[in-house]
């Protein structure tokens, strides 16, 4: 009894990280932090290609999450790439992430924070 118990928690774990992973817009979300709702972006099956819009937030199964990174080799070898735009959200940009990738435009939106 306890062995089918420890299948059956072991089977419920392995379900729960497997859906750490969502795909929006043919890009790929890993949940890094459940309860601030953060998300690391990536591509999913399909090369992006023309002008890529990372955004700011995403939703997915009614949550909002924030889009605070970009996971390694991300987007490698994304040679239809034409521009990148990485919204102020992201703190954190991976390995490599457009490492073989052939874009010509590259955009950080990031406001300036002015003290008086």
């Amino acid at each position: 009894m306890k062995n089918l118990a420890l299948i059956l928690l072991a089977i419920i774990f392995s379900i729960h990280a497997v859906a750490q992973d969502f795909i929006v817009d043919n890009l790929k979300y890993k949940i890094t932090d459940n309860k601030k709702h953060y998300v690391s972006v990536g591509r999913a099956e399909a090369k992006s290609q023309g002008d890529l819009t990372i955004p700011s937030i995403v939703k997915n199964n009614g949550t909002t999450y924030t889009v605070t990174s970009i996971s390694d080799f991300a987007f490698t070898y994304c040679d239809g790439l034409q521009s990148v735009s990485i919204p102020n959200t992201v703190v954190s940009i991976g390995n490599f992430a457009f490492n073989y990738s052939d874009f010509n435009k590259f955009c950080i939106m990031y406001f300036w924070q002015i003290y008086h």
